[in-house]
């Protein structure tokens, strides 16, 4: 009886640890498309400016606060977001230079490989610690 309560416990974790894989590879994934956006386009516009013209802002009087206060080290271009979504503040070459690399190191931890290997050490590691 125990050993059958055992087994269901093992395959319920296996089922969550490969579901949260899935998850987790999302929010990866996620993350670094919005970093080669920032890399594109700037930081992002506050959410009640996002997707509006230039002349909606204007219309409505709305103003990029945190435009002004996070202006990339180093200086930037203006480079607009077609999508409205960024506020087209474009960090210079040796800026995107940086973010690209972080990018790449990024992928290299979370590579499909890593994530392999660290499944299976937490499936051994929860099999060793049921069988003391």
């Amino acid at each position: 009886m125990v050993i059958i309560n055992l087994k269901k416990i093992i395959v319920a974790y296996l089922f969550l640890l490969s579901i949260l894989s899935i998850n987790n590879l999302f929010v990866y994934c996620f993350f670094f498309l919005e970093m080669e956006e920032l890399k594109k386009h700037g930081t992002l516009l506050p959410s009640e400016i996002m997707g509006l013209t230039d002349e909606q802002v204007v219309e409505l009087k709305l103003i990029d606060t945190w435009g002004e206060k996070c202006i990339p080290s180093g200086g930037y271009t203006f480079h607009k977001d077609p999508i409205g979504r960024r506020n087209g503040k474009q960090p210079n070459e040796k800026m995107q230079n940086v973010l690209t690399k972080t990018i790449e190191e990024a992928k290299a931890c979370v590579s499909k490989v890593n994530i392999i290997v660290i499944n299976i050490l937490n499936y051994l590691f929860f099999l060793i610690i049921c069988v003391l």
